[in-house]
């Protein structure tokens, strides 16, 4: 048998899990070779091999069923959710403590521009609950310094002044395409205005002799 194992493995590399394997495949078929008569007939008794006194029933080969070291599994998913609950306390107080600073655009001199998504700020609720709005009109103050804006969120439309609200690093490029459709199809009213005016106007009233027909008028006695 080991001529045979080295013939067929050869010079394959396996780990110790398959080695042990193979080791066990080779045991079954040694252990299930006949010690007695081989009979053709399906009526006669079995033939004996060494696995009828090892084992009630006949066998061949390993079942393929690997255990499954449970305390790793559990360990691997306690260590995932540790990174996740990491990540959540670092960008909690990282990234919207600086967005949360009170005068932040003022000092950095950042304005508030359209299409601006931000975070709408609350003293009621954490910051990581804050909704998320869509600057959509400026509304300067006295001296033309953006005072209050106007944002568009999940529940309607709303009024916040600027110190109430924080803008995130990101810009929505749905505004700038809602320009363009914007621009265009004012572009098409006027166009199709035009053309309306030029249809609705007053035709000129002539004679059957070609003169144009003029209103008279009133005296305002």
């Amino acid at each position: 048998m080991k001529q045979i194992l080295r013939r067929v493995l050869g010079k394959a590399f396996l780990s110790y899990e398959e080695m042990v394997t193979v080791l066990c495949d080779t045991e079954s078929v040694i252990n299930s070779r006949p010690l007695s008569h081989v009979s053709e007939r399906d009526s006669e008794l079995i033939h004996l091999s060494p696995n009828s006194f090892l084992q009630d029933f006949r066998q061949m080969g390993v079942p393929d069923l690997d255990p499954v070291d449970e305390v790793v599994l559990n360990k691997r998913i306690k260590y995932r959710q540790q990174l996740i609950t990491d990540i959540r306390k670092r960008f909690r107080s990282e990234y919207l403590g600086l967005l949360i600073q009170r005068n932040e655009h003022k000092k950095h001199g950042r304005e508030i521009k359209l299409g601006e998504v931000v975070l709408i700020g609350s003293d009621n609720v954490k910051c990581t609950d804050w909704p998320l709005g869509f600057v959509i009109e400026l509304l300067p103050g006295k001296y033309g310094v953006t005072r209050l804006v106007r944002l568009r969120t999940p529940k309607g439309k709303l009024l916040r002044p600027v110190q109430r609200i924080f803008p995130l690093e990101v810009s929505s490029s749905w505004f700038k395409e809602c320009q363009k459709e914007t621009t265009h199809e004012n572009a098409n009213n006027e166009v199709s205005s035009e053309s309306f005016r030029n249809d609705t106007a007053p035709v000129a009233l002539k004679t059957k002799r070609g003169r144009t027909v003029k209103k008279p008028l009133k005296l305002d006695l």
